[in-house]
């Protein structure tokens, strides 16, 4: 005979017990998310050009495959194949992983496929102040080098603040970490200069 006294573990008893409400979020996610993500990365990336005055000489723009928001310095940065070293917001495309795992990111990129991307990364690792290294080089081992060298993780559940997501001190926090970067602008100019001489 089954044991009729059998329960869930408490906060998957919570989960089942709101199970209606569970399903009716992960519709919305999967519905509404990607829509609702693209158009605050679009907020996003007006806001760093009204308040980062800087920018306005940059080219700047959103990449439609995936919630990516690129930044460089003219076509001085075009360091391989017309593709550019650069500074980027990246929100995954996938709300729905978002939710889950997937947390957004502030970082430098520097093509994969640049000959020279080894002994770049080294040149900037020479160069940039070790405040910044010890802050922001977070993907890269001591062998292999990332696509983004140096990024910051944004913890999405940092501002969920009861019933409202903290739009503005999210977005601070990117113009933060994009600042940040863009302070190192003639570190990654000069070393752009020295590898290709």
């Amino acid at each position: 005979m089954a044991d009729k006294n059998f329960e869930f573990e408490p906060r998957f008893a919570l989960v089942m017990a709101n199970l209606k409400t569970v399903r009716e979020i992960r519709e919305v996610i999967k519905t509404e998310g990607e829509r609702n993500f693209k158009n605050f990365l679009k907020h996003i990336q007006k806001t760093l050009n009204n308040d980062l005055p800087q920018l306005q000489s940059w080219i700047s723009k959103p990449e439609n495959n995936n919630y990516l928001n690129t930044i460089y310095y003219l076509d001085h940065w075009k360091v391989w194949e017309d593709e550019p070293i650069y500074i980027y917001l990246a929100i995954s495309r996938n709300a729905e992983k978002l939710f889950y795992d997937d947390d957004p990111e502030v970082g430098l990129y520097v093509p994969p496929d640049w000959p020279d991307r080894k002994k770049y990364i080294i040149k900037l690792n020479e160069e940039l102040p070790k405040s910044f290294i010890n802050t922001w080089k977070e993907s890269e081992s001591s062998d292999n080098f990332d696509d983004s060298p140096y990024l910051q993780l944004i913890n999405i559940k940092d501002y969920a603040k009861g019933e409202i997501f903290d739009m503005n001190g999210f977005v601070d926090e990117v113009k933060k970490l994009v600042s940040e970067l863009l302070e190192q602008k003639e570190i990654i100019d000069k070393a752009i200069n020295q590898i290709q001489k």
